[in-house]
């Protein structure tokens, strides 16, 4: 079959660096999969977080019905049919208390929400438009609250404009744990 051993000597090279090139891409492969599912699927959780939001002095209300997720019954229950893809949403009318449904989430995935309902102005927290967004963690003041993540539990206070004097009387009223506990044993209710 071979003429000398040079011949086979360089058959046997070829066919060695073929081997590895093949085992070098079926390992890549391998990594790239396990990378992509790790990427694509985010983790999904479910905790309860408490919020209110002073704008020019004003706490807003986010319990009306636009806030609230409306997801569809199944037939002839009041049990929801199918969770949404939403990350963050609000149930049962209780508009201080936000429900995350991904890791990962942030403050600004709540106002968000609240925006695309119509809830808050487009430049509500945008420094551009030079209006001062103050928030507070459990009475804590916190550099950047729209990048900070909601945690379980966590009661936060977000002040649009000015601070005010009177500060210390909107921490007073947070959110407590009991009313977020309340709100989370609440079976979420679907087309309400």
């Amino acid at each position: 079959m071979y003429e000398n051993s040079m011949e086979k000597s360089l058959w046997q090279e070829v066919m060695a660096t073929a081997g590895v090139l093949i085992l070098a891409i079926v390992v890549g492969m391998f990594v790239m999969n396990r990378q992509k599912a790790t990427v694509m699927e985010p983790l999904e959780v479910h905790h309860h977080a408490g919020f209110q939001i002073y704008e020019n002095n004003v706490l807003e209300d986010f319990s009306r019905l636009e806030y609230m997720e409306n997801a569809p019954c199944k037939p002839g229950t009041t049990e929801p049919e199918e969770h949404t893809d939403e990350t963050v949403d609000m149930h049962n009318g209780v508009g201080d208390v936000v429900h995350v449904h991904h890791a990962d989430m942030t403050w600004r995935n709540v106002i968000e929400y609240l925006q695309e309902r119509g809830g808050l102005s487009a430049h509500f927290g945008d420094p551009r438009f030079g209006v001062p967004l103050t928030g507070f963690v459990n009475n804590e003041e916190v550099a950047d609250i729209l990048s900070y993540p909601i945690k379980s539990y966590d009661s936060v206070v977000m002040v649009y404009g000015n601070l005010g004097a009177d500060y210390m009387s909107k921490l007073k009223k947070a959110v407590t744990v009991g009313h977020i506990q309340e709100a989370e044993a609440q079976k979420e209710n679907c087309g309400l």
